[in-house]
């Protein structure tokens, strides 16, 4: 518990502990029942039919996973090209064209909504599309977070786990065997 605590996953009131984060608790303990968000990055159309989302979001449900939040980080000129062709459910968070491509920029915004989803959904990031900074910022963030973070090889619809649950699991309990 003290690991847990100096990670910043829970913490102690009085003799309660209280849990901050669904996310990554739920990827330790394998928890029944749990509502998963996708967080993942919109590029350009360039002709596709199917949106990078709609690609993840149906590889990630093949392993299992079904979504009850999906919010895609994009620019405004992207998110008009994809209107009627990305998934119904998607909440927007738009950037305009010079920040998809600040690193900076795009951990900040991002940020903003990343407590309320780890601590209300067990959260899947993407870094798929978009640009490469916006790719390094995902990774950070994954990365700070104790969030798995995915990436689609959209040609094979093949999905790479960049920072997977078992990472996880290393990371913040230890190299244990179960």
């Amino acid at each position: 518990m003290t690991v847990l605590a100096g990670k910043g996953i829970v913490s102690r009131e009085g003799g309660l502990i209280r849990l901050e984060y669904k996310t990554p608790r739920c990827y330790i303990f394998d928890s029944p029942k749990i509502s998963y968000a996708y967080l993942g990055l919109l590029g350009e159309r360039g002709g596709r039919i199917e949106s990078e989302t709609e690609t993840a979001i149906n590889l990630l449900a093949g392993e299992g996973f079904s979504f009850s939040r999906v919010t895609v980080v994009t620019t405004y000129g992207c998110a008009a090209e994809w209107k009627g062709v990305a998934p119904s459910n998607v909440s927007w968070c738009l950037l305009e064209d010079e920040e998809i491509s600040s690193v900076e920029i795009i951990e900040s915004r991002v940020e903003a909504n990343l407590p309320d989803l780890v601590r209300n959904y067990v959260l899947i990031m993407d870094c798929t599309s978009a640009t490469k900074p916006a790719t390094i910022a995902y990774y950070k963030l994954a990365d700070n977070y104790h969030v798995p973070l995915v990436y689609v090889y959209e040609k094979k619809k093949e999905l790479t786990w960049i920072i997977s649950k078992e990472d996880l699991r290393k990371k913040l309990m230890g190299d244990t065997k179960e």
